[in-house]
């Protein structure tokens, strides 16, 4: 699901820090990838609540990236044994209120449109789509 560069007019503005800092899109999905890496090793709810709502004072649309950058990653690199503590994740800020229902199914177009071509690389992502559209809907 990568796609090209974006253009000056389509790149997502830089966010600004309390601190004064400019935290650019990539470092916000680097950070979005650190809060995935840590969840995999703890599973500490209350870490992943204080990581989202930092990222989500520093943009408040960081839900959609959050989003965005987990499902972009369980589509292309994900490890079987990492599909589910993954999904939890998601669900998790959902239920919390970190992230919405319209950031998860933006996030989640392209995967469902071209679900195919990622099956070739991740035969779970039939699993995952399913897993996670129940979770959603309950």
């Amino acid at each position: 699901m990568a796609s090209g560069p974006a253009s000056a007019s389509t790149r997502a503005p830089p966010v600004v820090m309390g601190t004064g800092e400019i935290l650019s899109e990539e470092k916000l999905k680097l950070r979005v990838d650190n809060m995935r890496k840590e969840w995999l090793q703890n599973k500490d709810e209350k870490e992943l609540y204080l990581t989202a709502d930092e990222l989500l004072v520093i943009n408040p649309g960081a839900g959609r990236t959050i989003t965005r950058v987990n499902i972009d990653y369980v589509a292309a690199d994900c490890k079987a044994a990492e599909l589910k503590p993954i999904i939890e994740m998601i669900v998790h800020l959902h239920k919390n209120k970190k992230v919405s229902t319209p950031d998860i199914e933006s996030a989640m177009a392209d995967l469902v449109e071209f679900i195919d071509s990622f099956a070739c690389d991740n035969p779970q992502v039939f699993h995952f789509v399913g897993e996670l559209f129940l979770c959603i809907c309950k």
